[in-house]
């Protein structure tokens, strides 16, 4: 539950999720808020850990992959080809070594990227 409410309280939509050392092992998001049913067990399951809760999500949706993740240097085609071939609206860049987050790149950085001189209609 902790780590949704960051999400919400961080304008987030997805957050890395790191072990001890502080390496990236998976992701969250607001597409894994799907596993939920409407029933009651459901909704503890908010209360597990995040990696009890993605086994969760994993077992029901056995399609979401693995954490998308290039290491510094790589290209904008490699940005988007990981994308695509994850089907995800974000990826993290790290270390080659011991897989420290660096920074993330989004699908809305992508659309600046492409489209820089773009305004926003807000």
């Amino acid at each position: 539950m902790e780590a949704f409410k960051r999400l919400r309280n961080w304008g987030r939509t997805g957050l890395a999720v790191l072990n001890e050392e502080g390496a990236i092992v998976d992701e969250l998001s607001e597409k894994d808020l799907r596993a939920l049913d409407t029933n009651a067990h459901s909704f503890l399951n908010l209360f597990k850990s995040v990696k009890e809760y993605k086994k969760i999500v994993r077992e029901k949706y056995p399609s979401v992959p693995a954490v998308a993740t290039l290491t510094e240097g790589a290209t904008f085609e490699d940005v988007i080809r990981v994308m695509d071939q994850n089907a995800t609206a974000r990826v993290f860049i790290i270390t080659p070594k011991d897989r420290l987050p660096l920074y993330t790149i989004t699908q809305s950085d992508v659309l600046r990227q492409m489209f820089p001189h773009a305004t926003s209609s807000r």
